[in-house]
């Protein structure tokens, strides 16, 4: 007997047992992604751009002596192109931050394994809530699943890599842009600082948005796995809500049909910075879904 048949046919039992031969839809709640597991992986990526941060900010007190100063109370001299070197200085700041592979693999292994287990817990007490079944111990990290979880560690690792790229990119353009036009060096330093705002608000982005991704893959493999084949659209419900995932809530699909939703296949959770969620159902005298 699969798992799912299992399930669903020890709840029946006793289920009848209760309530006579009525043919109840079990209605679990959603599992939401976890804000802990968000955090934490939060916090290792704002580490790598606090680092980022500081080595550019070293870097400057070398760059500094070469900064054209103001001529007159109108302005400064502008110049054509920086005589100390935007490569070079990009150059020292990499070659400052080292190589990123084995940290990043690990940070996102943790990231993408607490996800997972965080899924495979709150599924299991929802559906022993549900129908008095314990599945715990027979959710595996196989199949599709797997799968699942190594396209969540491809797409981690590559995002991750970029934040650098990314970061740098953008203070060679400060660079170069304020050499050309004549910025004052308390104003490029500024910028720069922006600059680094800019990439630590994507960090916390990147965060946010890759732990939903990741709970709503994870739970449409789970849920698949253990023959629940059928989830309500749930959105926020409040004004943040984007239309088109409005016009879907309250509305049951299929795991294997999910609507298009902005010209895209999506499940809750899976578009960017989506904030909806699966109500998964059981049907339990069917031993199928609704």
């Amino acid at each position: 007997m699969g798992l799912n048949l299992a399930i669903l046919a020890a709840g029946a039992r006793g289920h009848k047992r209760r309530h006579g031969n009525s043919r109840p839809v079990k209605r679990l709640r959603p599992i939401h992604p976890n804000h802990v597991a968000e955090l934490k992986y939060r916090a290792g990526i704002l580490q790598l751009v606090s680092r980022l941060r500081a080595i550019v900010d070293g870097q400057l007190a070398a760059l500094e002596a070469h900064w054209p100063r103001p001529t007159s109370a109108d302005g400064i001299r502008v110049g054509d192109a920086l005589p100390y070197s935007v490569e070079a200085f990009i150059r020292s700041a990499k070659g400052k931050l080292g190589n990123l592979d084995e940290w990043t693999k690990r940070m996102v292994g943790l990231a993408v394994e607490a996800n997972r287990d965080s899924v495979d817990d709150r599924l299991a007490r929802e559906i022993k809530r549900a129908i008095g079944v314990d599945v715990d111990h027979l959710l595996h990290a196989n199949g599709p699943l797997l799968q699942a979880m190594r396209e969540a560690t491809k797409d981690n690792v590559a995002l991750i890599k970029s934040i650098p790229e990314k970061y740098f990119g953008r203070v060679t353009e400060t660079l170069t842009a304020g050499w050309t036009g004549g910025v004052r060096w308390e104003s490029l330093v500024d910028q720069i600082e922006r600059d680094g705002d800019i990439t630590e608000n994507r960090a916390k982005l990147i965060a946010r948005d890759q732990t939903s991704k990741m709970n709503s893959s994870f739970n449409q493999e789970r849920q698949q796995q253990v023959g629940i084949e059928k989830f309500e659209w749930s959105t926020s419900e409040d004004e943040r809500v984007r239309e088109s995932h409005a016009e879907l809530d309250g509305k049951i699909f299929s795991w294997d049909d999910p609507p298009i939703v902005d010209d895209e296949v999506a499940t809750p959770g899976s578009p960017i910075l989506c904030r909806c969620v699966a109500i998964p159902f059981i049907d339990i005298d069917r031993k199928s879904v609704v």
